[in-house]
């Protein structure tokens, strides 16, 4: 139900770790095309074991290796974007997955 109220489609220009400096750079754009309208999102990066074996597949399943999170604290409107650019530092990970998560107004 949560997906359905606040549903963002994210669309990246740029999401990639930057090749001559420890850091990860994300340029995107959030749409909400969800059915109320949204207070707050999260964007992480998880970062992920590297799947060589079925301790590492388990392991990353319960829990990433570690979590960079950037609040977006913008109320985006149903039918509405916003563009978000945010680095992250000290970024030296080959194997992540990255997820945007928004809330209603209250969260």
């Amino acid at each position: 139900m949560h997906n359905e109220l606040y549903r963002p489609q994210v669309q990246y220009k740029m999401a990639q770790k930057l090749e001559y400096s420890p850091t990860f750079f994300v340029d995107a754009v959030i749409t909400n095309v969800g059915r109320r309208p949204i207070g707050r999102c999260y964007y992480l990066i998880e970062i992920m074991r590297p799947e060589t074996n079925f301790k590492n597949k388990l392991l990353n399943y319960i829990k990433p290796l570690r979590t960079y999170t950037y609040l977006i604290d913008q109320r985006i409107l149903q039918g509405k974007s916003i563009n978000f650019q945010h680095t992250f530092n000290q970024f030296n990970y080959q194997h992540y997955v990255m997820n945007v998560y928004c809330y209603g107004k209250g969260a």
